[in-house]
């Protein structure tokens, strides 16, 4: 089986945001891939990354906040018309060795990405 080609995959979840949670400014889930079984947290935003030089800062900060959260960026894209960006990122380390304790780390680092995204404080430190 070949590895994820994560680039294309954050891609075409920029597409999906684009197409279907327009409606959603920014915001992150945590999508379970299909070939391995592996786990992820998906961040979005549908703000016109390529007109607004605004927007690419943030991103850029919110990328930065991810380093320093210990989290890993697995690929970074864009919808076609780049007006919706997305990054796939996971725990630099996993600290449990069930799929339910994956699966509970995961949703934890979706709320605190989700508090990041909105600008707020997160309430607790990444649980990464």
């Amino acid at each position: 089986m070949l590895p994820p080609n994560w680039r294309m995959s954050a891609s075409d979840l920029a597409a999906y945001a684009r197409k279907k949670l327009s409606n959603i400014h920014r915001g992150s889930l945590v999508i379970h891939c299909t070939g391995d079984g592996s786990m992820v947290v998906g961040v979005f935003g549908n703000d016109n990354y390529a007109a607004d030089r605004n927007t690419r800062r943030e991103v850029e900060k919110v990328r930065q906040q991810l380093r320093d959260a210990n989290l890993e960026e697995l690929g970074f894209g864009l919808a076609p018309d780049c007006s919706s960006w997305a990054l796939l990122v996971r725990p630099a380390r996993q600290r449990f060795q069930t799929k339910a304790g994956q699966a509970f780390q995961l949703e934890l680092i979706k709320a605190y990405l989700d508090d990041l995204l909105q600008g707020t404080q997160p309430a607790v430190p990444c649980p990464c």
